[in-house]
């Protein structure tokens, strides 16, 4: 089964208009250290969340279309569409946190769930014998072929992986927005 790392599409920008500081407002994180902290603690924002309000961002004020799924931040950005096509799937791996875009219902996804990694595959890089990341990343292919999306410890939990059952939903609907790599470990 192939593993993806799910990208941005090249030359694209964030669809809504919500910064970090707007972020934390609504989750009630004064201090900023839930924000920094979640996508490694996998702590859940559901609780605090209600249904907050933004606007599209400059680029798409006047789009007639949206891509389907797209990045916000760490979060997975899903139209309305996308969240019912993709619900069954996803539901047990993470959150779908509404949010109303000048009117139009979208959802932030938030993954809750870490891969394993296959830890004698994976390569540790140092520099000047300093831990600096990672030469090699594989995932347990066991673990992972049941968990659609997710994230990697060892990756830094800012990254969300995806296998094929996720690419097969999202090429079975002809959703846009997303890329999928299979070089883990390519930022690019």
């Amino acid at each position: 089964m192939n593993v993806y790392r799910l990208k941005s599409i090249i030359n694209s920008y964030e669809v809504i208009d919500l910064d970090i500081f707007e972020f934390a407002e609504i989750i009630g994180d004064e201090d900023l250290s839930l924000v920094r902290s979640q996508p490694r603690t996998n702590e859940s924002l559901l609780n605090t969340w209600g249904t907050p309000s933004c606007s599209f961002s400059k680029e798409y004020k006047q789009a007639e279309k949206y891509p389907d799924i797209s990045f916000w931040g760490t979060y997975l950005l899903m139209s309305a569409d996308a969240k019912s096509a993709m619900y069954e799937l996803l539901n047990s791996f993470g959150e779908f946190l509404p949010i109303k875009v000048e009117g139009c219902e979208f959802y932030l996804f938030n993954c809750l769930t870490f891969g394993l990694e296959d830890k004698q595959l994976c390569i540790l890089k140092y520099s000047e014998g300093i831990e600096d990341g990672l030469e090699s990343l594989e995932f347990n292919s066991e673990d992972v072929q049941t968990k659609p999306i997710f994230k990697s410890k060892l990756q830094g939990s800012r990254t969300l992986f995806a296998n094929e059952k996720f690419r097969q939903c999202y090429d079975s609907n002809n959703f846009s927005g997303l890329r999928f790599d299979t070089e883990l470990l390519n930022i690019f």
